[in-house]
């Protein structure tokens, strides 16, 4: 048997490696989604996961090698992957759906630029946004646009970025382990601050 997933609900890997736990042994995506609408399951997500479940060594040069020279432009001209009819539509059917998208003091080209050449832009479907406009300036424009949906998490490594997210009415938690502010404990629990030292400290705990 095989299956073939969409990632409607940024479901499709979820899906897949569900299904193989189940006994499917034939399974389909395409690199950067290629596919209608929101598109299908990520091929360079999803070797990475099986990868792992098998204990296997893992060379992405190539496969991203290839992505970047031709799908990036494909995808580019043609426009598939999850977009914001895609994620309206399916709001009716979940309300988990997120929508990852970075706001950096950084330079917005450059940083598209680093995240492109890495492979990793795909990732942030809200978009990738920097100066020259304020970080205040680019949460309350995405607001308004509906491009960050409530409830939405900032993870934020300064005062600023705490003022930007309470102004903006966000949820946020705090990453002290690159940041010169180290509010102090009572500080924190007055504010009603959770903090963490790095991001893969959230995804273990």
């Amino acid at each position: 048997m095989a299956i073939h997933t969409h990632d409607n609900l940024g479901l499709g890997i979820s899906n897949t490696l569900h299904a193989i736990d189940e006994g499917i042994t034939w399974v389909d995506s395409t690199e950067t989604g290629m596919g209608r609408s929101p598109g299908d399951t990520l091929t360079e997500e999803l070797v990475i996961e099986i990868a792992e479940k098998r204990q296997r060594q893992l060379h992405m040069v190539p496969l991203m090698k290839l992505i970047n020279q031709h799908f990036k432009p494909m995808q580019s001209k043609y426009g598939w992957g999850i977009n914001q009819c895609c994620r309206r539509s399916d709001s009716v059917t979940s309300s988990n759906q997120s929508c990852p998208l970075v706001v950096s003091g950084g330079g917005q080209r450059e940083l598209r630029g680093v995240f492109q050449k890495r492979g990793i832009d795909h990732l942030f479907d809200g978009g990738i946004f920097g100066s020259p406009d304020a970080k205040d300036t680019i949460l309350a424009r995405e607001s308004t646009t509906q491009n960050i949906a409530r409830p939405a998490l900032f993870l934020v490594d300064s005062y600023y970025d705490y003022k930007a997210s309470r102004d903006a009415g966000l949820d946020f938690i705090f990453l002290n382990g690159w940041s010169e502010w180290q509010p102090d404990a009572e500080w924190g629990r007055r504010e009603g601050i959770y903090s963490a030292c790095f991001l893969k400290d959230l995804l273990d705990a």
